[in-house]
C-alpha cells in the first residue's frame, strides 16, 4: 500500500478521508504539540507502519486535513490539562493517561452527523473505566440511545461548558472523545448549535476562547492558515484513490438483501473494500479474532487490521467482473430461524434471528471477551436481527462459509458480528440450540394502551399546532418540574413556549420528526403518529436515568433483562430549526390518577 493512502486509513473508524496535499505553508501543527501529544501521534503512525509495512514520518501527520489535526490538537489538550481525583483527592492522573492509543481522528465530514465530527475514537487503557467511574471530575449519565451509537456508556465532565465526553463500548476499550463548547441544557440546546458540527470544533466563532478559559494554554496555532484554506474544500485529493465513507449507501429504509448485495458487490467485485468497511458496526471489531491471525480485540488499530484483512482478500480474488464468479448462496439456516425469500437467493441466503441467537453469533460472547459492563440480557423474541450466508469461493481448497448479523444503526443496516467456516456445525460453532417449539415462543408485537397514543398525538397537536402553552403544560406531572430544564424556564408553560420562540412558523407535521436509536431498553411502539415522533416501552432501568434528578448511574444498570413493571414511556423527537434539525426532546409518561402525563423531560444531545 502506497504511503499517502495513510490519511484515509487513519480515518477509518466510519469517516470519510479528506486531504489537501501535504504543502509547507500548513506545516508546523506537529511541532505546536506538547510532549504526551507527540507520543500518541508517533505511536499511531508506527503501529499503522507495523500492519502496513509502510515506512512513514509525522510529514504524513502534517498532510491530514487541518480541521483533522486542530481537532486531534484540542481533544488531545484538553484530556492533557484535566486532572483525575478520587472522592479522597488522591490523584488519579490525568485524563490523558486514559488512552492507550488514538485510532481515528474525525475532523470536518460534510454531511455527516455532528456526533460524527469533530472527535476522536480511541482504544483505552484496562483500567480507564474503573478511574472514570472513581473520579470526581466525570460522572456517568444516562445511557446513549440516540447518539454515539455503539458507545453506550456514558461520562459527561462535571463544572459547565466546555466539557469533555467520553462514550465508551460494552467492552471497555474503545471509546468516542469530544469537547462540548456550547451549552447541553435547557431549550437553547435544541437550536443553539450544541447538536452540530461547530459544538466541537476548536476554530468555530468563540469556541477557542472557551476552551482557554478552562484548559489554559492552548494555542491558535492555525490562524495564519485560514485565508489559504477559506478559499478552498476540503475534499479528496485526486491523487488519492482510497476512501472510507462516513456511512454505508443503502439505509435501514431500503431491503436488507441491497445492503448485502451492496457490501458483497463493493467488496469482491468494485475492488473497494473500503466502502463495504462503512457497514462495519463499531460492535462488530471483536470479531476480528475470526481471521486467526492471532489479533483480538485488545489488537490496536483493530479498524484498519480489518480493512487490511479485506484488502487482502479481495486482492486474492483478482479480477471479477460479477459476484456470481466468487460466492454462492449457502441455504444454512438456525434453527428455529426465520428463512426469508428475496432476489438475491443464489449469491446468499437470509434469515431472520431471534435475538437469544443473534447473541450466540455475537464476537464478544463467542470469544468470552472481558466486558466492562454486561450485554443487556435477551429473550428469544424475533426483532431486527438477521443472518446473511454465504459461500466464498477460492481458487484451490474448499469454500469458506461468511455468516454476518445484521442489525439497524443510526438509521442504516450495519454488521454487528461476522462468522468463517460453517456458522451452525464443528466444535468453534456458536451455541445455537435447536427448538422443536421455537414458533410458540415468538413473541407478539408490543401495543401499547389507545390512551397513551391518544395522549401523545393530543400533546405534540395541542404544543406545536395550536401552540397553547397553558393547556399543554397540563400534560405535566408536578414531579416533572423539578427537571433541570423546566425549572430553569420556571415552569412547564414557559419551558414549552421557550422552544416555540426559537422555532421557526410551521405546522407540528414539519416541526417534529422521528431519530434513530438503539437499545435493547428501548421497544418501540407502533402508533399513527410514527412520522413525527418516535414511541417507546422503556425498561425500568432506562427510565430511572431519566428521571428528574437522577444521579450517578451504576455499573450494572441496564445490564440484564429488562424489566417493565412500572409501565413508564418516551416520546423521542427533534425539532427543526431555521438551519437543519435541532437536538432531541425526551419526554417520559407515566400513569397518573388514570390519565397519561409526563413525568420528566430531558434534551437529548450528543
Amino acid at each position: 500500500m502506497n504511503p499517502r493512502f495513510l490519511p484515509a486509513i487513519l480515518l477509518v473508524a466510519l469517516a470519510t478521508a479528506q486531504q489537501r496535499p501535504y504543502a509547507g505553508p500548513a506545516s508546523g501543527s506537529y511541532q505546536k504539540l506538547r510532549p504526551e501529544q507527540k507520543k500518541l501521534v508517533q505511536a499511531w503512525l508506527a503501529e499503522y507502519g507495523r500492519i502496513t509495512g509502510n515506512k512513514v514520518d509525522v510529514s504524513t501527520y502534517e498532510s491530514l486535513t487541518l480541521s483533522t489535526r486542530t481537532t486531534f490538537d484540542a481533544v488531545t489538550h484538553a484530556l492533557l490539562n484535566t486532572p483525575l481525583t478520587a472522592a479522597d483527592g488522591t490523584s488519579l492522573g490525568k485524563a490523558l493517561d486514559l488512552v492507550e492509543m488514538v485510532e481515528s481522528a474525525h475532523g470536518q465530514l460534510p454531511g455527516s452527523r455532528g456526533d460524527h465530527q469533530f472527535r476522536l475514537y480511541v482504544k483505552l487503557k484496562k483500567n480507564a473505566l474503573n478511574k472514570l467511574y472513581a473520579s470526581r471530575e466525570f460522572k456517568r449519565t444516562g445511557d446513549n440511545t440516540i447518539y454515539h451509537l455503539g458507545y453506550p456508556i456514558n461520562f459527561r465532565q462535571e463544572g459547565g461548558t466546555p466539557s469533555i465526553q467520553i462514550s465508551v463500548t460494552r467492552t471497555g476499550r474503545r471509546a468516542d472523545i469530544d469537547v462540548d463548547y456550547r451549552s447541553s441544557s435547557g431549550p437553547k440546546a435544541l437550536v443553539n448549535g450544541h447538536l452540530t458540527a461547530a459544538n466541537s470544533d476548536i476554530r468555530a466563532g468563540k469556541n477557542p476562547a472557551v476552551h482557554a478559559r478552562r484548559w489554559s494554554g492552548f494555542e491558535e496555532w492555525w490562524r495564519d492558515f485560514l485565508g489559504l484554506f477559506a478559499a478552498h474544500a476540503e475534499t479528496v485529493s485526486v491523487a488519492l484513490n482510497i476512501q472510507v465513507p462516513d456511512r454505508p449507501r443503502v439505509k435501514a429504509s431500503a431491503p436488507l438483501e441491497e445492503a448485502v448485495h451492496d457490501y458483497l458487490q463493493s467488496w469482491l467485485v468494485d475492488g473497494k473494500p473500503e466502502q463495504a468497511f462503512a457497514y462495519l458496526s463499531i460492535v462488530s471489531y471483536a470479531c476480528l479474532a475470526e481471521f486467526q491471525t492471532g489479533e483480538s480485540i485488545d489488537s490496536n488499530l483493530a479498524n484498519l487490521r480489518i480493512l487490511e484483512q479485506m484488502r487482502k482478500a479481495a486482492h486474492a480474488y483478482g479480477k471479477v467482473t460479477s459476484l456470481e464468479e466468487v460466492v454462492e448462496g449457502a441455504p444454512l439456516y438456525a434453527p428455529g430461524a426465520r428463512p426469508m425469500q428475496h432476489p438475491h437467493g443464489k449469491l446468499f441466503s437470509l434469515e431472520q434471528l431471534a435475538d437469544d441467537d443473534a447473541r450466540a453469533l455475537d464476537c464478544r460472547v463467542r470469544f468470552k471477551t472481558d466486558l466492562a459492563e454486561e450485554l443487556p440480557s435477551v429473550s428469544h423474541k424475533f426483532n431486527d436481527k438477521y443472518a446473511s450466508i454465504t459461500r466464498l469461493r477460492k481458487e484451490s481448497g474448499g469454500p469458506t462459509y461468511l455468516t454476518q448479523v445484521w442489525s439497524k444503526e443510526e438509521g442504516y443496516w450495519k454488521v454487528v458480528s461476522w462468522h468463517l467456516e460453517h456458522p451452525f456445525q464443528r466444535a468453534a460453532a456458536p451455541a445455537i440450540a435447536p427448538r422443536p417449539n421455537a414458533a410458540a415462543s415468538r413473541a407478539k408485537e408490543f401495543r401499547a394502551e389507545p390512551e397513551l397514543i391518544q395522549a401523545t398525538e393530543d400533546f405534540f397537536a395541542t404544543w406545536l399546532q395550536k401552540r397553547d402553552f397553558a393547556k399543554a403544560a397540563g400534560y405535566f406531572a408536578p414531579e416533572a418540574s423539578g427537571c433541570s430544564e423546566i425549572r430553569d424556564a420556571g415552569a412547564p408553560a414557559a419551558f414549552l413556549s421557550g422552544i416555540v420562540a426559537m422555532l421557526p412558523r410551521q405546522g407540528g407535521a414539519e416541526l417534529v420528526a422521528p431519530d434513530e436509536h438503539s437499545h435493547p431498553h428501548l421497544q418501540e411502539v407502533p402508533h399513527r403518529g410514527a412520522q413525527m415522533f418516535l414511541l417507546a416501552r422503556v425498561s425500568d432501568e432506562l427510565a430511572a436515568m431519566s428521571e428528574c434528578g437522577a444521579g450517578q448511574v451504576s455499573r450494572s444498570a441496564t445490564a440484564g433483562r429488562p424489566a417493565f413493571r412500572t409501565g413508564r414511556f418516551q416520546t423521542i423527537a427533534r425539532l427543526k430549526a431555521a438551519s437543519g434539525l435541532g437536538s432531541a426532546i425526551n419526554l417520559q409518561w407515566s400513569k397518573r390518577d388514570g390519565h397519561w402525563q409526563i413525568t420528566a423531560a430531558n434534551i437529548v444531545t450528543h
